[in-house]
């Protein structure tokens, strides 16, 4: 989302959770028991004199953030660090 800083990106991702729980699709495997998502989200700061990392980067980070989300009781959005 070109143009999003990290809490931006955090805030829509929210919104995407939240639409999808309150669908109240059944999942009987799932510890809600409606379908739920979980999220990982990592941002590029792409300002003068920032850092500039490669997409590989990115995803891991992201991935990482998922697996955070996952971890500590699903249906959550987590953001990457850094």
């Amino acid at each position: 989302m070109p143009a999003t800083n990290s809490l931006g990106a955090v805030e829509r991702a929210e919104v995407v959770r939240l639409a999808v729980r309150e669908l109240a699709i059944p999942h009987s495997g799932g510890s809600h028991g409606v379908v739920t998502i979980s999220a990982g989200l990592a941002t590029l700061n792409a300002e003068v004199g920032a850092e500039l990392r490669d997409v590989a980067w990115l995803i891991q980070s992201a991935d990482r953030a998922l697996y955070e989300a996952k971890a500590n009781g699903r249906d959550r959005v987590v953001a990457a660090a850094g």
